[in-house]
């Protein structure tokens, strides 16, 4: 992009061309005095629109350049909280499951791969109720569909074998709510 020095350049070299332009004709093709004065008014008119035109442009840039970096600032912030909230609920001695409105597993935690034995990569877009005793899937199933409808926050406690009936039992809070934008709307 050009700078206002060489916009300034470009109407000066102007200038000298126009003149030596005039001077280089012959006397039949000499243009009077009064058109290359209007023609260089033009040029100049246009370099001076060309100008502003140039200093909207830049103050413009500058102004999205604050906001780019701005908006890239906030989200290092966030990612670095995530990435610290991440470590806590990995590092939590319960196991930690999310679940979409689907009942498809989105997060799973460490204990949760040793507790369901599965590492969290495997349980992926799974359903959770695959995890669980047949006979304890109902309770997984009403508290989904209790939190579909309503869309507030449920809590129930569970207690929950893994699969078959000769599993250790595991005690379990299911908590289920409606994950939440930054502007606290509702997401899938």
């Amino acid at each position: 992009m050009a700078s206002a020095a060489a916009v300034s350049q470009y109407a000066a070299d102007l200038d000298v061309k126009v003149i030596a332009a005039i001077t280089d004709k012959s006397d039949e093709q000499l243009l009077s005095a009064e058109e290359a004065r209007r023609q260089l008014a033009a040029c100049r008119s246009l370099l001076a629109e060309m100008r502003s035109q140039l200093l909207e442009t830049r103050e413009a840039l500058a102004e999205k350049t604050i906001q780019s970096e701005r908006l890239a600032q906030e989200f290092r912030d966030c990612t670095a909280s995530l990435a610290a909230l991440r470590s806590v609920v990995d590092a939590a001695n319960a196991p930690i499951v999310a679940v979409d409105k689907a009942g498809l597993v989105v997060e799973w935690n460490r204990k949760a791969a040793e507790v369901f034995r599965c590492e969290g990569r495997a349980a992926l877009r799974r359903q959770l109720a695959d995890w669980l005793h047949k006979a304890d899937r109902p309770g997984l199933l009403e508290l989904e569909q209790a939190t579909l409808s309503s869309g507030a926050g449920l809590q129930r406690g569970f207690r929950v074998r893994c699969r078959s009936e000769d599993e250790p039992w595991h005690e379990l809070l299911l908590c289920a709510s409606p994950r939440r934008s930054v502007s606290a709307s509702a997401l899938d």
